[in-house]
Protein backbone atom coordinates (compact mmCIF):
# COMPACT_ATOMS: atom_id res chain seq x y z
CA UNK A 1 0.00 0.00 0.00
CA UNK A 2 1.39 3.73 -0.96
CA UNK A 3 1.56 6.46 1.85
CA UNK A 4 -0.92 8.26 -0.42
CA UNK A 5 -3.47 5.38 0.24
CA UNK A 6 -2.94 5.48 3.70
CA UNK A 7 -3.26 9.18 4.32
CA UNK A 8 -6.53 9.47 2.33
CA UNK A 9 -8.88 10.38 3.80
CA UNK A 10 -12.02 7.97 3.77
CA UNK A 11 -15.53 8.91 2.83
CA UNK A 12 -17.23 8.34 6.28
CA UNK A 13 -14.41 10.01 8.28
CA UNK A 14 -16.36 11.44 11.06
CA UNK A 15 -13.67 14.55 10.63
CA UNK A 16 -14.63 16.04 8.01
CA UNK A 17 -18.47 15.01 7.86
CA UNK A 18 -19.64 16.31 11.45
CA UNK A 19 -23.15 17.60 11.12
CA UNK A 20 -23.64 21.20 12.07
CA UNK A 21 -25.63 22.77 14.77
CA UNK A 22 -29.42 23.35 13.57
CA UNK A 23 -28.69 26.93 14.98
CA UNK A 24 -25.71 27.53 12.59
CA UNK A 25 -27.87 27.39 9.29
CA UNK A 26 -31.44 27.52 10.32
CA UNK A 27 -33.37 31.09 10.79
CA UNK A 28 -36.67 32.17 11.95
CA UNK A 29 -38.99 33.52 8.62
CA UNK A 30 -37.97 37.10 10.54
CA UNK A 31 -34.47 37.03 10.55
CA UNK A 32 -35.55 35.91 6.27
CA UNK A 33 -37.46 38.10 6.14
CA UNK A 34 -34.95 41.03 7.43
CA UNK A 35 -32.10 39.77 5.61
CA UNK A 36 -34.34 39.55 2.09
CA UNK A 37 -35.32 43.35 2.90
CA UNK A 38 -31.71 44.18 3.92
CA UNK A 39 -30.65 43.31 0.58
CA UNK A 40 -33.12 44.82 -1.83
CA UNK A 41 -32.49 48.44 0.37
CA UNK A 42 -28.92 47.51 -0.72
CA UNK A 43 -29.19 47.20 -4.19
CA UNK A 44 -31.78 50.47 -4.16
CA UNK A 45 -29.13 52.32 -2.57
CA UNK A 46 -26.19 51.02 -4.59
CA UNK A 47 -28.73 52.08 -7.81
CA UNK A 48 -29.64 55.50 -6.57
CA UNK A 49 -25.59 56.17 -5.75
CA UNK A 50 -25.12 55.44 -9.33
CA UNK A 51 -27.46 57.76 -10.57
CA UNK A 52 -26.09 60.24 -8.07
CA UNK A 53 -22.86 59.31 -9.84
CA UNK A 54 -23.74 59.83 -13.39
CA UNK A 55 -25.82 63.03 -12.72
CA UNK A 56 -22.88 64.63 -11.33
CA UNK A 57 -20.42 63.43 -14.28
CA UNK A 58 -23.27 65.63 -16.57
CA UNK A 59 -22.34 68.78 -14.38
CA UNK A 60 -18.77 68.17 -14.34
CA UNK A 61 -17.35 69.71 -17.50
CA UNK A 62 -13.65 69.78 -16.78
CA UNK A 63 -10.32 68.21 -18.47
CA UNK A 64 -7.48 66.74 -16.52
CA UNK A 65 -4.42 68.11 -18.84
CA UNK A 66 -0.84 65.60 -18.63
CA UNK A 67 0.42 67.70 -15.94
CA UNK A 68 -2.72 67.05 -13.55
CA UNK A 69 -4.36 70.01 -13.83
CA UNK A 70 -7.61 70.67 -14.29
CA UNK A 71 -9.56 72.98 -16.78
CA UNK A 72 -13.17 73.53 -17.14
CA UNK A 73 -16.75 73.99 -14.80
CA UNK A 74 -17.88 72.03 -12.10
CA UNK A 75 -20.86 72.80 -9.83
CA UNK A 76 -19.43 75.70 -8.14
CA UNK A 77 -16.12 76.28 -9.52
CA UNK A 78 -14.26 77.25 -12.40
CA UNK A 79 -10.74 75.43 -13.08
CA UNK A 80 -7.77 77.07 -14.49
CA UNK A 81 -5.26 74.54 -14.53
CA UNK A 82 -3.91 74.96 -11.13
CA UNK A 83 -5.68 78.20 -10.02
CA UNK A 84 -9.77 76.48 -9.56
CA UNK A 85 -12.26 79.97 -8.25
CA UNK A 86 -15.54 79.40 -6.44
CA UNK A 87 -18.66 80.35 -8.36
CA UNK A 88 -21.46 82.52 -7.09
CA UNK A 89 -24.27 81.11 -8.71
CA UNK A 90 -25.32 77.64 -10.42
CA UNK A 91 -25.76 76.40 -13.91
CA UNK A 92 -29.57 77.31 -15.06
CA UNK A 93 -31.43 74.70 -16.76
CA UNK A 94 -32.21 75.41 -20.36
CA UNK A 95 -35.32 77.24 -21.69
CA UNK A 96 -37.05 74.05 -23.08
CA UNK A 97 -35.71 72.18 -19.54
CA UNK A 98 -37.88 75.25 -18.45
CA UNK A 99 -40.41 74.60 -20.11
CA UNK A 100 -41.28 71.55 -19.95
CA UNK A 101 -40.72 71.41 -16.24
CA UNK A 102 -43.81 74.24 -15.51
CA UNK A 103 -45.42 72.17 -18.42
CA UNK A 104 -45.19 68.99 -15.90
CA UNK A 105 -45.66 70.91 -12.46
CA UNK A 106 -49.06 72.33 -14.43
CA UNK A 107 -50.76 69.07 -15.38
CA UNK A 108 -49.59 67.74 -11.81
CA UNK A 109 -51.66 70.93 -10.00
CA UNK A 110 -54.82 70.26 -12.13
CA UNK A 111 -54.70 66.32 -11.25
CA UNK A 112 -54.55 67.34 -7.70
CA UNK A 113 -57.19 69.44 -8.45
CA UNK A 114 -59.32 67.47 -9.92
CA UNK A 115 -58.58 64.70 -7.47
CA UNK A 116 -59.72 66.94 -4.57
CA UNK A 117 -62.86 68.09 -6.48
CA UNK A 118 -64.04 64.49 -7.28
CA UNK A 119 -63.45 63.46 -3.47
CA UNK A 120 -65.48 66.25 -2.34
CA UNK A 121 -68.11 65.48 -5.14
CA UNK A 122 -68.19 62.07 -4.02
CA UNK A 123 -68.51 62.71 -0.30
CA UNK A 124 -71.66 65.53 -0.91
CA UNK A 125 -73.43 62.31 -2.61
CA UNK A 126 -72.66 60.00 0.29
CA UNK A 127 -73.92 62.50 2.45
CA UNK A 128 -76.76 63.31 0.73
CA UNK A 129 -77.63 59.28 -0.14
CA UNK A 130 -77.35 58.93 3.63
CA UNK A 131 -79.68 61.71 4.57
CA UNK A 132 -82.48 60.60 2.11
CA UNK A 133 -81.75 57.19 3.96
CA UNK A 134 -82.49 58.32 6.95
CA UNK A 135 -85.44 60.27 6.14
CA UNK A 136 -86.90 57.05 4.18
CA UNK A 137 -86.81 55.21 7.67
CA UNK A 138 -88.15 57.94 9.27
CA UNK A 139 -90.80 57.82 6.72
CA UNK A 140 -91.47 54.26 7.12
CA UNK A 141 -91.67 54.83 10.99
CA UNK A 142 -94.36 57.08 11.15
CA UNK A 143 -96.74 55.77 8.76
CA UNK A 144 -100.03 54.05 10.18
CA UNK A 145 -99.64 50.74 10.55
CA UNK A 146 -103.17 48.74 9.62
CA UNK A 147 -105.12 48.00 12.61
CA UNK A 148 -104.60 44.49 13.87
CA UNK A 149 -107.54 44.37 16.49
CA UNK A 150 -110.59 43.84 14.21
CA UNK A 151 -112.41 46.49 16.31
CA UNK A 152 -111.06 49.55 14.80
CA UNK A 153 -109.48 50.38 17.42
CA UNK A 154 -111.35 52.32 19.61
CA UNK A 155 -114.35 51.69 22.17
CA UNK A 156 -117.83 51.73 21.10
CA UNK A 157 -119.42 54.16 18.61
Amino acid sequence: MLAAEVLRVKRGDDRLNRPAAPEAYTITDRERMELELAGRIEAWNDSVAAAAAAAAGLLDWTKTDADGNKWGVSPGKLHLGKITLPLPFGFAPNPWQMERARDRARIDAEIRTQAEEFEARQNLKDRAEAILELRRRGADSTRARPDTTKGGGGGPR
